[in-house]
């Protein structure tokens, strides 16, 4: 399930969006849109722990890591 936000600055260029899939809610945030992709932050909601992406598919990567290393208590995100 996705819920957007709109929250968007005169340039257009920030947006929240909220990602739930019963296995974890992420907090999307893009910050800016440059070389065909996006830059932005993504926050876990349940661990309140956030980090900075460079691209969708760091994002990606990210998001799918934090299922991965649930058990980890170092680092709960990781690329």
């Amino acid at each position: 399930m996705i819920n957007s936000e709109a929250d968007t600055n005169e340039a257009g260029e920030r947006k929240k969006t909220q990602i739930r899939n019963g296995k974890g809610t992420f907090l999307v945030q893009i910050l800016s849109r440059r070389n065909a992709t996006w830059q932005g932050t993504v926050t876990w909601v349940e661990k309140n722990e956030s980090i900075n992406f460079r691209s969708a598919l760091e994002l990606l990567k990210i998001i799918d890591s934090s299922f991965e290393n649930k058990n980890e208590k170092d680092r709960l995100f990781k690329v």
